[in-house]
């Protein structure tokens, strides 16, 4: 290889990454952007929360489904077109959120929206795990769970903004002018990746789909990891449920604008997520899992017993820190236990599982203060991560 292409192979690679993370900011704020539009949604259909709040719970369920078939067409077509032609449906979907007429319809269509938001995330980690070289995997890896959880803030903030002065159907026209524009930039981003070839190998596979479910079905290295997944969007999202009442709470007595600011520090411990790939080059993966979710549980029995709203953001930035170290190490993982042909499906139903426990987190939260109160509901959700500290010794050693 020449000299000049290599700064260029390096240019288009960071670009493709930008451009990958910002993505995926983007299509999970689908999901985040809604919560603050509740109450609004409810007062224009003059509806209860406990309703209006199916607008989210039908995005999920949708979101679910996508990732049980999206991961067959990623094999089948690769991943690269399932980014692209998912990316351009959200373009058309979310504004049609935006222009319905009832909550029944918006409903419906928060649910189509979720089913091609699955599209993303699942392909994008396949390609980075398939395409990426091996030292710098990782990291990327991070890159993007760093852009993932993150929309968990910026969606809100977006959303917020937007309906300051705006009504509530702006969002989602907004959505579509974004998904848009990224679609027109990823598709001249492969096109410039392609041409200068930085992929290195195709994850085509001779296998029939039901092979490959049942290839990775019956490969039970993957069970420990699938078991630490499901726990980690659930801790993530339990976490914040639990804080949003703690904060509420007449012990702190912050006003609004104070309790979003909170909840905005945890983007410290995001931003972390990269590191995941300095670490793996010191510590092996199963060391770094067990100092990552010991830092969670450790924090969130902290923030149950504290009183002080200094020593609560502290540690919910270490919760969020040792939440977004994990999620790529976890990926890496995946990767490399799967056998040869599945990586792309497995990946597929790492991202099901994880988006499964994000689903329930906060039911679960809502429910266990309600019977148990907000301290004991902080040390169940340790004893949770507790329970995923002790399955990483069933781990498969690959280092």
């Amino acid at each position: 290889m020449n000299s000049s292409a290599s700064p260029r192979i390096h240019f288009a690679t960071r670009s493709l990454t930008i451009l990958l993370v910002w993505c995926a900011i983007a299509v999970l704020c689908s999901l985040y952007a809604a919560i603050p539009l509740l109450p609004l949604i409810g007062e224009e259909f003059n509806t209860p929360l406990t309703t209006t709040a199916w607008t989210g719970t039908s995005f999920s369920i949708g979101y679910m489904i996508g990732c049980l078939f999206f991961g067959a067409l990623s094999d089948r077509y690769g991943t690269r077109l399932i980014i692209l032609i998912g990316m351009f449906l959200l373009a058309i979907i979310s504004p049609l959120v935006g222009l319905s007429t009832s909550l029944l319809s918006i409903i419906l269509m928060r649910a189509f929206q979720g089913i091609i938001a699955a599209s993303y995330a699942p392909a994008a980690l396949a390609y980075i795990a398939e395409s990426y070289p091996e030292h710098s995997k990782i990291t990327t890896l991070g890159y993007l769970s760093t852009g993932m959880l993150s929309a968990g803030v910026i969606g809100q903030l977006f959303s917020g903004a937007i309906t300051a002065t705006l009504h509530w159907s702006y969002v989602f026209y907004s959505l579509g002018i974004i998904y848009l524009i990224s679609a027109m930039l990823l598709t001249w981003t492969f096109r410039q990746n392609q041409s200068i070839r930085i992929r290195l190998h195709s994850s085509s596979t001779s296998y029939s789909l039901r092979q490959q479910y049942m290839a990775v079905i019956g490969n039970r290295k993957l069970y420990p990891v699938f078991l630490i997944t499901i726990t980690i969007l659930f801790a993530f999202v339990a976490m914040y449920t639990l804080l949003g009442v703690q904060l509420n709470s007449s012990t702190f007595n912050l006003s609004q604008g104070d309790i979003l600011l909170v909840r905005g520090f945890g983007i410290v411990g995001i931003l972390l997520s990269p590191l995941a790939g300095e670490l793996v080059k010191r510590m092996r993966f199963t060391m770094i899992l067990k100092m990552n979710l010991a830092i969670s549980l450790f924090s969130a029995i902290a923030m149950g017993y504290s009183t002080g709203v200094t020593i609560v953001v502290f540690f919910s930035i270490c919760f969020v820190a040792g939440i977004a170290l994990t999620t790529p190490i976890l990926v890496a993982l995946i990767s490399r236990l799967a056998e040869a042909g599945t990586a792309t499906l497995a990946i597929n139903l790492y991202s099901l599982v994880l988006f499964l426990g994000a689903a329930l987190g906060p039911l679960a939260a809502a429910y266990s203060i309600v019977y148990v109160g907000l301290q004991l509901s902080y040390a169940l959700l340790a004893l949770l991560l507790s329970l995923s500290f002790i399955t990483t010794y069933f781990v498969h050693k690959i280092d």
